[in-house]
C-alpha cells in the first residue's frame, strides 16, 4: 500500500503574500510542515504541490535545495484538487493525505 502526503502551497496568498516561505523560529513555514509530515511512519512519499506561476519558482528552489527526499509537482493555480489527483495518479498512490 502506497501512501503519499501532498502539501499544496503557493506564494500568492491574498492576506499574507509569500507566507509559506516566511520564517518562524528561524525556519520557513514550509520547512516546519515538511519536517512534521516526515515524522509520520505510514507516509511513503512527501510531495509539495504548487502552481505553474513564476512566483512559485521560489518554492521549487527551496524544496529542491533543502530536501533531497521530497518530491515536487506543479499544476493549475485555481485547481488544487487536480494537482492532488495528478500527483496521486502519477505516483500510483493508494491513499493521499492532503496536508493543509
Amino acid at each position: 500500500m502506497k501512501v503519499i502526503a501532498c502539501i499544496p502551497v503557493h506564494m500568492g496568498s491574498k492576506r499574507l503574500h509569500g507566507k509559506i516561505l516566511m520564517e518562524i523560529a528561524g525556519k520557513p513555514m514550509l520547512q516546519h510542515t515538511i519536517q512534521q509530515v516526515a515524522k509520520a511512519t505510514k507516509i511513503n512519499e512527501i510531495w509539495v504541490c504548487t502552481t505553474t506561476n513564476k512566483e512559485d519558482d521560489a518554492i521549487e528552489q527551496f524544496v529542491k535545495g533543502k530536501f533531497y527526499d521530497v518530491h515536487f509537482m506543479r499544476g493549475e493555480e485555481n485547481d488544487i484538487i487536480s494537482r492532488l489527483v495528478v500527483t496521486a495518479n502519477d505516483t500510483q498512490a493508494d491513499y493521499i493525505i492532503n496536508v493543509d
